[in-house]
């Protein structure tokens, strides 16, 4: 059954993209609120823990308050979604990457001017795919490390829908191959786009305090630029309106060769995830409340960092 229900992926998707192409991108977007608002209803297991990361983050906060950012960042979850899916069928992508301003560019053509391509961070907020089409579209050539299923159909049928409005991808796994793909792209000037927010596993991950509970962060953004010696470059995108979108880009960090590598990849993480924790500070609707970042959280730092130097998958 579940091989079948994989094989009619592609028909199930052109059939609901289909009509998105016919009507006014506008249209797409408050159609995909109000999915999100319906999901709001029925995901009940996922809603629990999405309020549980709530009460976390703004231990302050009161219930009414929380259930309010959670209803309003699951419809602009469903705009996202309704976006991403006119923006991988293939039809008004000028559209697209119009409704995306930029603040700081210059701070990404800062760093590729040093010709040794740039490490992007970001995290689970905003439109990212729409993110990285637009770098793509405005000529900084751009991959994402990306998990694709393991099915044999639908693996290669999502790389290809994600690959044909110029996004390239790079594997997670197996880890020697994230490593190749990902060094000949910055090698060649290229941006590698990773999330530091990831789930990662205990013996990979580096303990990191976020909103007060410590969680295996994903080394690789710090370790790809330490080793590497690319920029790393902080950015993320957040709606500016209900149908706009703002790519704020912020200054290039720069690891300067030490002994103590492990350390910088530690302070380097700790660096970026205080970023990451000022965006959802501030634009709290915009987090993918639903992800489990606190799964694997606990309340006091290890009492050694592991060794994240040979540390690339999550």
């Amino acid at each position: 059954m579940r091989k079948r229900l994989v094989s009619l992926l592609p028909l199930i998707f052109e059939m609901i993209v289909a009509p998105l192409r016919l009507m006014p991108i506008k249209w797409s977007r408050r159609l995909g609120e109000a999915v999100g608002s319906v999901a709001y209803l029925f995901l009940s297991n996922r809603k629990k823990i999405a309020l549980e990361n709530l009460e976390i983050v703004f231990s302050d906060s009161d219930e009414t308050w929380r259930h309010r950012v959670l209803k309003s960042s699951t419809r602009k979850w469903g705009c996202t979604l309704f976006e991403v899916l006119v923006l991988v069928g293939g039809k008004r992508l000028d559209e697209s990457e119009k409704s995306v301003s930029i603040e700081g560019i210059e701070h990404l053509e800062a760093a590729l001017s040093e010709g040794k391509g740039v490490v992007a961070a970001s995290g689970h907020v905003g439109n990212f795919p729409l993110l990285l089409y637009t770098l793509n579209k405005k000529n900084y050539p751009t991959g994402v490390i990306i998990r694709l299923p393991e099915n044999e159909k639908l693996g290669p049928w999502l790389k290809e829908l994600i690959e044909n409005i110029g996004i390239k991808t790079l594997p997670a796994s197996p880890r020697i191959e994230c490593v190749r793909q990902s060094t000949k792209a910055l090698r060649a000037g290229e941006t590698v786009f990773l999330q530091v927010d990831i789930n990662a596993r205990h013996s990979g991950g580096v303990p990191i305090e976020f909103f007060g509970l410590w969680v295996p962060t994903f080394p690789g953004a710090a370790v790809f630029a330490q080793r590497t010696g690319a920029p790393l470059v902080p950015m993320f995108i957040i709606r500016d309106g209900p149908d706009r979108h703002k790519l704020i880009i912020r200054p290039p960090i720069y690891l300067e060769r030490t002994k103590d590598r492990q350390k910088q990849v530690y302070e380097t993480l700790v660096q970026l995830t205080r970023m990451l924790e000022d965006v959802i500070r501030e634009h709290p609707e915009e987090y993918w409340w639903f992800h489990r970042r606190f799964r694997k959280a606990f309340r006091e730092p290890l009492k050694e960092i592991p060794d994240s130097n040979d540390q690339i998958d999550d």
